[in-house]
């Protein structure tokens, strides 16, 4: 199942892609203004998903702890920003959710490629969250991203 894992083109230490992308209010973030001490980028396949579900809510009731070690949330997927628009407002997402539209930037990371689930294999993102420090380095790759217990994998790298 080697064949279906990202092909990480990116590694923790390397400085991440001087990028900006749109938010769910079509309002431009990029990603080299944020000022906080951790910036965590995490990609997620698709809006209103259960499993992206769970990680999206999970973070939104843990952002207030992730907020205590200055950390700034973007969740980042190809959906549109109305698709986001509607996520955020069905379950209160309280952060940005970017839209990553052709997958352009996914591609550059190597998270965007082959998966294999339900007996099937597709195209598609796969389920990646970076840490970056205030310089923009990735500090920190989560992989596997465990969707139920995310804030923790994040907090156990930031304390580590």
């Amino acid at each position: 199942m080697e064949e279906y894992k990202p092909k990480f083109l990116l590694h923790e230490g390397d400085l991440f892609p001087d990028v900006t992308l749109f938010n769910q209010d079509i309002e431009e973030r990029s990603i080299y203004k944020v000022v906080s001490k951790y910036t965590i980028l995490f990609f997620y396949p698709e809006d209103d998903t259960p499993t992206c579900t769970k990680e999206a809510c999970g973070l939104r009731d843990n952002l207030a702890r992730l907020k205590e070690h200055d950390c700034t949330v973007f969740g980042i997927s190809p959906d549109s920003a109305k698709s986001h628009q509607k996520f955020i407002s069905k379950y209160g997402l309280n952060y940005d959710l970017l839209t990553d539209k052709d997958h352009l930037l996914a591609d550059a990371l190597g998270i965007w490629g082959e998966k294999f689930t339900f007996g099937r294999a597709y195209e598609g993102l796969h389920r990646v969250s970076y840490i970056l420090n205030q310089e923009k380095k990735i500090q920190h790759l989560i992989y596997p991203v465990e969707s139920q217990n995310h804030t923790q994998q994040i907090l156990d790298r930031i304390n580590s």
